[in-house]
Formats: structure tokens, sequence, C-alpha cells
């Protein structure tokens, strides 16, 4: 029996739901550089910080099975035009608070003497 690299997760978090998924599953996996990746974030060089999901041989094809929600693309939301009564109200809160933002201020000449 041989592990397979089936996954390598660029984020902690993606990590976790990747074993949580897989435990869910019934396959088990094994992180290479688990322990040592998270010792030092930043960007992921493969046999050095990098993380990758170790399977069985056996268990390949499921893993993948199991995975394959993090390989397939979200579809984009379409994008919604803001309406009427939205760009009034915010023409509106411009105008009422603009007086709130900071911004640049003059000093008398008589502060600076």
């Amino acid at each position: 029996m041989s592990l397979v690299a089936i996954a390598s997760p660029q984020s902690e978090s993606e990590l976790s739901v990747m074993l949580c998924t897989l435990e869910a599953n019934g396959i088990k996996a094994f992180v290479q550089g688990g322990g040592f990746g998270s010792l030092f974030p930043g960007p992921q060089i493969p046999w050095y910080n990098a993380r990758r999901i170790m399977v069985s041989s056996i268990d390949v094809p499921e893993a993948q099975k199991a995975l394959s929600v993090f390989t397939q693309p979200a579809a984009p939301a379409p994008y919604k035009w803001p309406g009427v009564l939205h760009v009034l109200r915010i023409i509106f809160e411009a105008g009422l608070f603009g007086w709130f933002v900071p911004g640049k201020r003059r000093r008398n000449a008589k502060e600076h003497t």
C-alpha cells in the first residue's frame, strides 16, 4: 500500500475542511508537512512548507470524488445594479454626513505665532 498525494491546500482552513470531508467519508488521510508547514506561513513552497494530503492508493478514487467540491469553480453571482432609492440615499448621506469625514483643515495664522 502506497500513499498518493491528492490535494495541496493553500490555507489552514482549507486543509481542515478537506480533512474533515475525507474523515466524514471514512477515508484515512495523512498530511505531509502538516506540522512544519504551519510553522512557516506565507508562500507555499513545494517540498519546504507546502502541505499535501496523502491517501492510500486504494482510496484515491473515493477521495477524489469526496474532494471534487473543491475543484469545481463556483458560479459567479450576477451583478445587480443599485436602485434609484439606493443611489439617492447615498447622495443624501454624503451631503448630510459629509462634514463628519475628516479632511484638510485650515489653521489660523494666529495659532502658529
